[in-house]
């Protein structure tokens, strides 16, 4: 990630697809500008959400102070780490004095580790019952969504600033015109579609990230 993230602050990428703060980061800084989002089961939204196992005795947000909780990812993933803080912030709790915080390498993983009881919740995006790759490894039926945050709008595609207006308009046509025309494209690339977007759907994004974090991007 650190190669990919030097190439974003260099400007070599003409398109690149990362997570929401991610895009709001390199908007700010490097002036990307996104052009579409993933529409992923059927939704161009998305939220962070913490699960549990269902006999894991925890029936709300509140119930796990003292308890550990499994991010997936680090510390800048948007649905996975931040929105759930976000979650857990409303509910007044605390990373460090009322939860411990440890991490997954991604979302799965989190959601996996805490059915095999390595930490009592996970926290993800709100779909993460529904990935094929989680279902093949677990009973998903075992697991329930204890809590979701506001929606926000999906992982996003932007092209650099520079881009010529009508080479970035012709990329997302191509991206936004698949659906019913090459499907297998989107198949391919865990998809259901691309969504025409701005850098105003991301607002709600900022709010979360300006909650949790402090920053104003």
């Amino acid at each position: 990630f650190k190669a990919f993230w030097k190439g974003v602050k260099n400007k070599q990428y003409d398109l690149v697809h990362y997570n929401q703060y991610h895009y709001l980061l390199s908007h700010k800084n490097q002036g990307y500008k996104v052009i579409a989002v993933n529409e992923e089961f059927g939704s161009d939204r998305i939220a962070g959400a913490l699960s549990v196992r269902k006999d894991g005795g925890i029936n709300s947000v509140a119930d796990l102070k003292g308890k550990t909780i499994l991010f997936g990812g680090g510390k800048k993933a948007m649905g996975s780490y931040i929105a759930p803080t976000a979650i857990l912030m409303q509910a007044g709790l605390k990373a460090g004095d009322d939860y411990t915080v440890r991490f997954a390498k991604n979302p799965p993983s989190a959601v996996i580790g805490v059915y095999n009881k390595a930490a009592d919740a996970a926290g993800s995006g709100n779909v993460i019952l529904r990935v094929k790759g989680v279902k093949k490894k677990i009973d998903v039926s075992q697991m329930k969504i204890l809590a979701e945050s506001e929606p926000f709008i999906h992982l996003p595609w932007a092209v650099k600033g520079d881009m010529p207006a009508d080479k970035a308009a012709k990329i997302q046509q191509i991206m936004t015109s698949l659906k019913g025309s090459d499907d297998a494209v989107l198949k391919a690339a865990a998809v259901t579609n691309f969504v025409k977007a701005t850098d105003a759907d991301f607002d709600k994004v900022r709010a979360i990230v300006k909650q949790v974090t402090g920053e104003d991007l």
